[in-house]
């Protein structure tokens, strides 16, 4: 086995070797990343492992609580929020991965079985993974639009328009931002994604057309939780982004 990893490693010497001869800076950082990847895969395998082997649904719904609060620590980094807004981002990313994920488990599977760690560390790991994408792209466009055009939210309040109905025009550009990308990707997820994850499915013994119903449902399930966990995000820290205007 170790020899195997060695044999395997030995392919980054394709990448390292260019980057030696062009950029040694950006190889330093190669290296910090191929390390820090290689420490979470072996922390996120024990802990995937663990849930698993024991199989209870309180810890399932604790490791999915931690996620949350991790990725969401990963959104404010990427947007450059304040961490005033980690418990109402971490709470919208549990929510919006938990929701989908229940009514999907509950359809898609019997309640005795869907409930196992079987499939809800996989099927929240994927929905979270989604949700975090998107979050990170209307985070950052509901902030940039609240920072450089505040002066047409301060023009909306001082003409008589209510809070909500002064930030709704923010809020639709943050929505665009999210569902516009994930419509344009669908094709291509179709292609390229969706495949090694139905690929997946099928080693592991599923049919072939519950496999497809399933990466079906768990799509429609990405696009509605990234949707709930934007809204209930800019709900929750909307005290915090507006609190002079209180």
């Amino acid at each position: 086995m170790i020899l195997r990893i060695i044999l395997g490693l030995l392919l980054l010497l394709i990448p390292a070797g260019v980057l030696y001869l062009w950029d040694k800076k950006l190889l330093h950082s190669l290296g910090l990343g191929v390390a820090r990847m290689a420490g979470q895969t072996l922390v996120v395998c024990l802990m995937v492992w663990a849930l698993l082997r024991y199989d209870h649904v309180w810890a399932s719904l604790l490791w999915l609580v931690l996620l949350g609060v991790y990725t969401s620590l990963i959104i404010l980094n990427k947007v450059k929020g304040s961490l005033r807004l980690l418990l109402p981002v971490s709470i919208a990313q549990v929510v919006g991965t938990l929701l989908p994920v229940s009514y999907l488990l509950t359809v898609l599977l019997p309640s005795t079985e869907g409930f196992t760690a079987r499939w809800l560390v996989p099927a929240g790991a994927l929905l979270m993974s989604h949700v975090t994408a998107s979050q990170i792209r209307g985070l950052s466009t509901y902030l940039s639009a609240i920072e450089t055009d505040r002066e047409q939210y301060e023009f909306l309040v001082g003409n008589g328009k209510e809070h909500l109905g002064a930030v709704i025009p923010f809020v639709r550009r943050a929505v665009q931002a999210i569902l516009s990308p994930s419509a344009a990707q669908l094709a291509v997820t179709g292609l390229f994604t969706m495949p090694l994850l139905l690929a997946g499915m099928l080693l592991a013994g599923a049919a072939p057309l519950n496999a497809f119903i399933a990466m079906l449902l768990f799509t429609c399930g990405c696009l509605a939780g990234s949707v709930i966990a934007l809204i209930l995000s800019l709900w929750l820290c909307d005290r915090y982004l507006f609190v002079k205007n209180a």
